[in-house]
């Protein structure tokens, strides 16, 4: 067998036909190859087919957008969650602190109107005394008062 090279004009690629001799080992090797003949395929069959991958197709589809239809409820869930628990410990946090203050403003005005109470009792006193002493008659050492 031999095997020539040429263009696509039909003349040979170079001054004259080149001829290359293939040897006995690769004849030999390409009789032992089958050759395959293709198969008549049946329309139908192949319409069925390709039907069946769509129907695959479409399955995987819906099952991936209820994944994650899924994972996003569940994200959505846990962020709600996350958010109500930081809420009320920022609540709880916000009354502790909220009452220490209220308490300790509380005691800080008591403690102030009690200084206040005290201070003014004894300013009364003071002054309730003095004019006790000024309206009471003083006598001197012979028992007459003076005016």
């Amino acid at each position: 067998m031999v095997v020539s090279w040429i263009d696509a004009h039909n003349t040979p690629t170079s001054c004259q036909s080149h001829h290359v001799p293939i040897p006995q080992q690769l004849q030999q090797q390409q009789a032992a190859i089958p050759v395959i003949q293709p198969r008549a395929v049946n329309p139908m069959q192949q319409v069925d087919h390709q039907r069946s991958q769509l129907q695959q197709q479409q399955m995987i589809e819906r099952l991936k957008q209820q994944i994650m239809q899924g994972l996003r409820q569940e994200f959505q869930q846990t962020v709600q969650d996350k958010v109500k628990e930081e809420l009320q410990a920022a609540q709880q946090e916000m009354q502790a602190k909220f009452k220490g203050e209220l308490q300790a403003a509380q005691q800080a005005m008591q403690a102030k109107l009690k200084r206040e109470l005290q201070t003014s009792q004894q300013a009364m006193q003071a002054k309730f005394k003095r004019e006790l002493q000024a309206s009471q008659p003083t006598f001197n050492h012979y028992g007459f008062s003076h005016p």
